[in-house]
């Protein structure tokens, strides 16, 4: 057996008892002594072992190099490249490498390290002072998890999975199952966050916004009798809202600001003393509504201002608080009329125009159409109308009811000649306005004339004079003296 045997042509033969089995092909490279003999043992799968207890392999001296089995089963320690494998450590410079280790209960198997008995598996540094190390990122130190190395540090569940540290769940940006949280000296707590101790603040670099779902409220509640609730230089005690420092307090609002109270409840808006209530440039103080400039106005959506609550018997006044003289107005509510203590001084609405000494003499066809006469010369008084006396006729510029007065002094070229006149407003005849007269002299001057009341429910209109006579021909009058004149008396 001193000869060398091929690798390849390694064989076992079968044999035909136990005692008579031995390799029939090997390759050994160190000398085999006579009694190494091996057994085959037919229990289970089969394997070569020694027929009795002192059958091995030679002595330390006597070893084979290198053997390819499935299992090797040793009664003794073994060893590897002349290390012994021990229970305490495997020291070789040589690569020793194998398709499964199992050591104690560990199993480690490719990749993966795993308890052959299903308990934990403990990995603790002989050294408390040295770390466990992973990926030279994770610093395992006892307690503490630290990353030492400059990157972020990310944990990932799988997808669709949750990560649970002390039965709290990360679930991408939402926490579950975090019954008391505290920050620092912030404790969340149910519904309630509060500190431990010191101020809360709430900063942004943008807006604070505070929402509730629909039909739920935000409540700002402070502890205590007198506790407060401040924001900046705001505070809110109570039912009352101060501010602090001597500054103003500003209600803004993009739209409206709306103050609302409860039925039958007031909304009261008090200013300290001598101060006083301003809205924009209205100021209220003492029963008195001011203006900080400009007019102060009134408007009521139904274009109406009311005076007065409809109280039984009582007669309102509308005064005024002069310098030197004060004036009222007063409605007498049972009597129905206004009453003034003083005298009421307008501008009025009239207009007049007129002829003194007149010469002139106008002929006026005969026929049942008026004319209009052409005597006038001189405008009189007017206000808020226009007498025009170029075009012997009045413009009425304002509607309501006039006072219209119409006089003449005439001569008639004949005798017994019947002269009309009436006043025609916008060359319609009224018939109100109306006067007749037989002159049975050519020498004697007459008088005639009319005075009534008319409707102008529209504006502008004209109103002028206009004559006629019952003649068969044409016939001259002249008036020496005549006025028309318009006076307004009230609305239509």
């Amino acid at each position: 057996m001193g000869d060398k045997i091929r690798p390849e042509q390694m064989e076992v033969s079968t044999g035909v008892s136990n005692n008579d089995t031995v390799p029939t092909l090997g390759k050994v490279e160190d000398m085999i002594s006579v009694e190494d003999l091996w057994d085959r043992d037919t229990v289970g799968t089969p394997f070569l072992k020694p027929a009795n207890a002192g059958d091995d392999i030679g002595d330390t001296l006597i070893r084979i190099n290198k053997i390819w089995a499935t299992d090797i089963e040793s009664t003794n320690y073994p060893s590897v490249s002349g290390t012994p494998l021990s229970d305490q450590y495997l020291a070789t410079s040589d690569d020793v490498r194998f398709g499964q280790v199992i050591v104690d209960n560990l199993t480690l198997n490719g990749s993966t390290l795993s308890s052959s008995t299903g308990n934990n598996i403990n990995i603790t540094p002989d050294n408390p002072a040295d770390h466990i190390i992973i990926n030279s990122h994770w610093d395992f130190d006892g307690k503490t998890l630290v990353a030492i190395s400059d990157s972020d540090t990310t944990l990932t569940a799988y997808t669709g999975k949750n990560i649970t540290i002390e039965s709290v769940t990360f679930d991408g940006g939402v926490v579950a199952a975090v019954t008391d949280l505290t920050v620092d000296n912030l404790n969340l707590d149910g519904n309630t966050l509060i500190t431990t101790s010191g101020n809360m603040l709430l900063t942004s670099a943008a807006h604070i916004t505070l929402t509730t779902p629909e039909n739920n409220s935000i409540y700002l509640t402070p502890s205590g009798t007198f506790g407060m609730v401040r924001i900046n230089s705001l505070t809110l005690s109570g039912d009352t809202i101060s501010s602090d420092f001597s500054n103003d307090l500003n209600l803004i609002s993009e739209a409206a600001i709306v103050l609302t109270s409860a039925d039958n409840n007031d909304i009261t808006l008090t200013a300290g003393l001598n101060g006083k209530v301003a809205i924009d440039n209205v100021r209220i103080y003492s029963s008195t509504i001011e203006t900080s400039g400009g007019d102060l106005r009134l408007i009521s959506a139904s274009n109406t201002l009311l005076i007065g609550n409809s109280a039984a018997g009582v007669d309102y006044r509308l005064g005024f608080d002069g310098e030197n003289n004060n004036g009222y107005i007063r409605w007498w509510e049972d009597e129905a009329y206004f009453d003034f203590d003083h005298y009421i001084a307008q501008p009025g609405v009239f207009a007049s125009i007129y002829v003194t000494g007149g010469s002139a003499a106008q002929e006026i066809a005969t026929g049942a159409s008026y004319v209009k006469t052409t005597a006038f010369t001189t405008n009189g008084e007017n206000s808020n109308c226009t007498s025009d006396q170029t075009n012997n006729k009045i413009t009425i510029t304002k509607t309501g009811k006039y006072r219209v007065v119409g006089r003449c002094c005439a001569l008639s070229e004949f005798a017994n000649v019947v002269w009309e006149g009436v006043a025609f407003l916008d060359g319609v005849a009224k018939t109100n306005l109306h006067f007749k007269q037989k002159l049975t002299t050519n020498t004697d001057v007459n008088n005639m004339g009319f005075n009534d009341l008319i409707d102008v429910p529209s504006v502008p209109v004209d109103l002028d004079l206009r004559v006629r006579h019952d003649s068969g021909g044409g016939v001259e009058i002249t008036m020496e003296y005549a006025t028309l004149n318009v006076e307004y008396v009230g609305s239509t």
